[in-house]
């Protein structure tokens, strides 16, 4: 949650493991919006506070997998390969509202991608359930589905000018986007 520096200061972009491995389903965070009041979903922007927020980036150690074979990915801005985009996925993040939670009989919210992914495992555990059979290779599934996400289009995860924009389609900040 430092970003696409991943709070170092080497002046390159970073993705760690086990969120770059093509067999984890990485899961990026957004800041929501108001609601429209409308009844539609809150707009969503990359969760980036300035010195905490989203990761995201191209893996220096995994080529591009079969699932993500079809996308459109962003140069690695360390050596202008393409390779294994990370997050996947994504969910709110933001400090604000956060996950409302107690701790020693205080309330308080917490934050981060840390709060978000057990969302998605959530999610993902109620699909199973309602399906009555395992899924099978998630990630596949997932960028097999592309309509099952709204894609966050505004934001980035930059420090010092390195990182990446969100926008049409899959970004190295939200992935395939928040779920409908």
């Amino acid at each position: 949650d430092q970003l696409a520096t991943s709070g170092l200061t080497d002046g390159k972009v970073h993705v760690w493991f086990p969120a770059s491995s093509p067999y984890a389903t990485s899961c990026g965070g957004t800041q929501p919006g108001p609601a429209a009041g409308n009844g539609a979903a809150a707009a969503e922007a990359v969760w980036n506070a300035g010195t905490i927020g989203t990761g995201g980036g191209i893996s220096d150690a995994f080529p591009v997998p079969d699932y993500q074979s079809h996308l459109t990915l962003p140069q690695s801005q360390n050596d202008g390969a393409i390779r294994r985009g990370v997050p996947d996925v994504a969910c709110a993040a933001a400090a604000s509202p956060g996950y409302r939670i107690i701790v020693n009989g205080q309330p308080m919210a917490m934050s981060g991608t840390s709060a978000a992914t057990p969302l998605w495992a959530a999610l993902v555990a109620i699909a199973i359930a309602a399906r009555g059979e395992q899924i099978g290779l998630l990630n596949a599934a997932l960028y097999g589905n592309p309509g099952a996400f709204r894609v966050v289009q505004q934001g980035n995860n930059r420090v010092g000018g390195k990182g990446y924009d969100a926008g049409p389609g899959w970004s190295a900040c939200t992935g395939l986007g928040v779920p409908r």
